[in-house]
């Protein structure tokens, strides 16, 4: 077993029941033919909510076989290559915190903003007491310093996939968790849900439908 089979098999409760909320509040819009585009994503997470629709998948490389039900295109998600409003909406599923640092964030909050009449993007909340990538408790409140030593030894992700110093260090510039103001100030034109377990925040999605965006709201 890998990681991703542990990442699929903890977190599959969580993911259909937000891809059943992805649905109830989309599900006019893509029932009329609206255009989808999945920034990060990959054909998987779509097996909880499909509906027979096309999606566009947008990620910076494909390595698994490739499901011809999908458009795939290779990009960077903080310059897309799709014009103003090329989508109804625009849907990314725990990618936006893999980016880099708080500009790299703004910059794939804006690319998600603009091609999207609409979007749907969740993250992550930095909040929630176990660092979902790490799969451990209260490690990502640390500093730096202390990470570096204790991710590839103490956590179940350096422990499954033993590491080397420098995906160590990948990993420590790339991710970067976000908290409910944050994620509220890149997506000040919609409204963020929180997603909860046992009472607790464990997510953030940032939500505007097109619908308003065609009355002026």
């Amino acid at each position: 077993m890998n990681i991703h089979s542990v990442y699929a098999f903890i977190f599959r409760y969580t993911r259909r029941r937000r891809m059943r909320l992805f649905s109830r509040l989309f599900g006019e819009t893509l029932a009329r033919g609206g255009r989808l585009v999945d920034i990060g994503g990959y054909p998987a997470n779509w097996a909880y909510s499909r509906g027979g629709r096309r999606i566009v998948l947008v990620n910076i490389d494909f390595v698994n076989k490739r499901d011809p039900a999908f458009d795939y295109i290779i990009a960077d998600a903080r310059r897309l290559p799709f014009r103003d409003e090329s989508f109804d909406i625009a849907f990314s599923n725990s990618v936006i915190e893999h980016v880099g640092d708080p500009g790299d964030q703004q910059e794939f909050a804006s690319e998600a903003r603009r091609v999207g009449r609409g979007y749907f993007v969740q993250t992550p909340s930095r909040w929630f007491p176990i660092e979902p990538h790490l799969l451990t408790p209260l490690v990502h409140y640390l500093p730096p310093l202390w990470q570096r030593r204790l991710l590839r030894r103490c956590t179940v992700w350096g422990i499954m996939t033993k590491p080397a110093p420098a995906e160590v260090d990948r990993f420590l510039a790339e991710t970067q968790l976000l908290t409910c103001s944050q994620m509220t100030r890149l997506f000040c034109s919609g409204v963020i849900i929180k997603e909860r377990v046992l009472g607790v925040t464990k997510s953030f999605i940032a939500v505007r439908q097109p619908e308003k965006l065609n009355s002026g709201a």
